[in-house]
């Protein structure tokens, strides 16, 4: 995914939703991976686990967020975002 595109489609997103999204950005590692749990992710940024949840299911649907759920383990989550975005190319 390219800047332009992420731009566009962030710029249309509830901000709710974008509000997590910059809360897994500011987890991300330099891979887009976001380590951390559901649980952890709400609480920090202090949403309802609807609205968390919904926001997620947008950003997968968008292509923004990779979610794999592993039985029995922590989900894995992933930011697909532009290299110049990633954490190792910002400074």
């Amino acid at each position: 995914m390219d800047k332009v595109t992420l731009y566009n489609l962030l710029i249309k997103l509830k901000p709710s939703t974008l509000r997590l999204f910059l809360g897994m950005y500011s987890l991300s590692e330099d891979t887009g991976e976001v380590q951390t749990s559901f649980n952890d992710l709400k609480d920090r940024l202090g949403m309802a686990k609807t609205t968390t949840s919904r926001g997620m299911q947008e950003l997968e649907k968008l292509g923004i967020l990779e979610i794999k759920l592993n039985k029995g383990l922590p989900s894995e989550y992933r930011l697909n975002i532009p290299d110049e975005f990633r954490k190792d190319n910002r400074y």
